[in-house]
């Protein structure tokens, strides 16, 4: 029995040793002879899967409706966001509720209904292999009828506006043909996207030669899937931007203007709509004020703009350097915004009251410091990443402005709450907590600490010590 294992054993080894052309014109090979039966080839393939530097394969998702198993070719292409402009590669998957619709009311209603039944017996688990099989074979069928509509639509402008109403509007139709290609090259995609890592942290040299050979393997029997399989890479990348790579190294410059000549420029294009699914993403939890979840997104803006300006040559008048100055320059208006703002709230808050103010007035609430806090944390956050987002200006304006508040409006404060009567102090001393918290936010803890003393000598009558260097 030492035989079988020694065997695999074996296979393994000579399998690691493949170069990334050779295993991928291996895989393509066993791909072909797995797909016709042969058991052996399926086990190699296993093994062969098992050496191109892959985590685990990723679940599948768990089928639970006719319209879900259709559609299943096109999961790993759909996004929740749906993009201003159209990328091919990237659907949304709002999109895929009218286009049902319209297959199963204006094309194929009466087909629709038998592959609900059909496949109603065979979504139970274990049994997903018998779905499958229905389900390409239904997807061959509808292929036929898409296609003849979308070329109908092609040929006629009523038939294309008749096209247009039913599936909602020229945006759905656009996607249509989305779905078709990737239907019509559900295999090709499959087998790009069965060697391809499931996760890849840095497209470094040999994870790039990796992928090419994946893609040369491929491209040569299916050159129209290209921007779908760049589409499949991406999404394994743990930086998206880095799929301009691809791009460079396939037209072997990093020229903007020679690389949008070849047609690996879609590489470029889907690392742009990426970039501007996280700027969307930005001005939503801006309008909602959800500052918390800022970080990660101003981080990842920053990445993708400084991928962009040191990857590519971006010299000249070109579309991609007008478009990621045009993003640049809008980022920093948003945000130049908010920080501007950041002053005014902590001048509000910190303002010297009267006499009559300040034991009229009820104490600072946590509120209000909860909002200075997040204005400074937008501010530090955006200082961090200044360069790549055009706000070093505005960041360098706001931090003179924060410290010069903090720094004049406490000493105010502290010299009133020494002289304050017993009504004022309980206000006085609640903008001078604040203070303290916000000195903390911005000098660190050891100035706070020495605030804090000087604060509370004060509020016995007695002079202040100095606040101390800023740490």
């Amino acid at each position: 029995m030492a035989q079988p294992r020694n065997a695999i054993d074996k296979l393994r080894s000579y399998l690691e040793n493949l170069t990334p052309e050779a295993r991928a014109l291996v895989v393509e090979k066993l791909e072909r002879e797995a797909a016709a039966g042969d058991d052996t080839a399926t086990i190699v393939l296993q093994e062969l899967r098992g050496t191109a530097a892959s985590p685990a394969e990723a679940p599948q998702p768990r089928i639970t409706s006719p319209q879900q198993l259709f559609f299943l070719p096109v999961e790993p292409f759909l996004a929740d966001e749906v993009s201003p402009t159209k990328i091919r590669g990237v659907i949304p998957r709002a999109c895929l509720e009218p286009i049902w619709t319209w297959l199963s009311r204006d094309v194929l209603p009466a087909d629709i209904k038998a592959f609900t039944v059909a496949v109603a017996t065979t979504l139970q688990p274990g049994d997903e292999a018998s779905a499958l099989r229905i389900a390409k074979s239904f997807q061959d069928h509808t292929i036929i009828r898409i296609r003849a509509a979308l070329t109908a639509a092609a040929r006629d402008e009523v038939a294309a506006r008749k096209l247009s109403a039913q599936l909602g509007s020229q945006r759905e139709v656009e996607e249509l043909r989305d779905v078709l290609a990737i239907l019509c090259a559900r295999d090709a995609l499959g087998a790009i996207g069965g060697r391809l890592p499931t996760s890849i942290k840095n497209l470094s040299d040999q994870n790039l030669d990796a992928a090419r050979a994946v893609f040369n393997g491929s491209m040569a029997r299916h050159p129209d899937v290209l921007p779908y399989a760049l589409a499949l890479l991406m999404r394994r990348l743990a930086q998206p931007w880095q799929i301009v790579r691809v791009a460079i190294k396939a037209a072997e410059t990093d020229v903007a203007a020679k690389i949008a000549e070849t047609p690996f420029a879609a590489a470029v294009e889907l690392a742009f709509a990426d970039l501007d699914r996280k700027v969307a993403l930005l001005k939503a939890l801006m309008k909602r004020r959800d500052f918390s979840a800022l970080a990660p997104v101003v981080k990842d803006i920053h990445d993708d703009a400084r991928g962009f300006r040191t990857e590519l040559d971006l010299r000249g008048d070109s579309a991609w350097s007008r478009r990621l100055a045009a993003i640049r320059k809008d980022i920093a208006a948003l945000l130049s915004t908010e920080i501007a703002a950041c002053s005014t709230d902590i001048r509000r808050l910190l303002k010297m009251r009267t006499r009559k103010e300040a034991a009229s007035e009820p104490a600072v609430s946590a509120a209000d410091v909860a909002t200075a806090e997040e204005a400074i944390d937008l501010l530090l956050l955006c200082r961090t990443y200044a360069g790549e987002i055009a706000l070093n200006e505005a960041t360098q304006r706001a931090t003179s402005e924060l410290n010069a508040l903090l720094d004049t409006g406490t000493a105010t404060l502290i010299d009133g709450l020494r002289v304050a009567s017993d009504v004022e102090k309980p206000f006085r001393r609640s903008q001078l907590d604040a203070a303290i918290q916000l000195s903390g936010r911005v000098f660190g803890p050891g100035y706070a600490q020495t605030l804090t003393r000087a604060v509370d000598l004060a509020a016995q009558g007695r002079q202040a010590e100095p606040a101390g260097e800023r740490r």
